[in-house]
């Protein structure tokens, strides 16, 4: 735009005061029209920090579960090891004491035989 106020589009220094005063009643409908917008605003956020919180509380609920799950299969696993070595300890004191008795009948019977002799 030009500063001659003859050609045409152009603007007299005093036309722009009427355009930045604004009558009481415009400012205070533009002051509610702001207000209402963010109160919407603020609702909309409060809304989304809702959902947030509930999506945040879900997956801590999952986590916990995930880690009791975790948790009862280290038990039985541990338990299951534990048979097992139960297992073998049984196993082995069965060997032994098949031993032993196979021992004091070989020696029995090498008693009996020297005795024969």
């Amino acid at each position: 735009m030009s500063d001659d106020p003859q050609k045409p589009g152009a603007v007299a220094a005093g036309d722009d005061d009427d355009a930045t005063r604004t009558d009481p009643a415009q400012a205070q409908q533009t002051a509610a029209r702001d207000e209402a917008a963010a109160q919407a605003d603020r609702t909309a956020a409060e809304a989304r920090a809702s959902e947030i919180r509930e999506e945040v509380r879900v997956t801590d609920e999952r986590r916990a579960e995930e880690e009791v799950a975790k948790a009862e299969e280290a038990r039985k696993a541990a338990e299951e090891e534990q048979a097992k070595r139960e297992q073998k300890r049984r196993e082995a004191e069965e060997r032994r004491r098949a031993a032993a008795e196979e021992a004091e009948r070989a020696r029995s019977h090498a008693a009996t035989a020297g005795e024969e002799s």
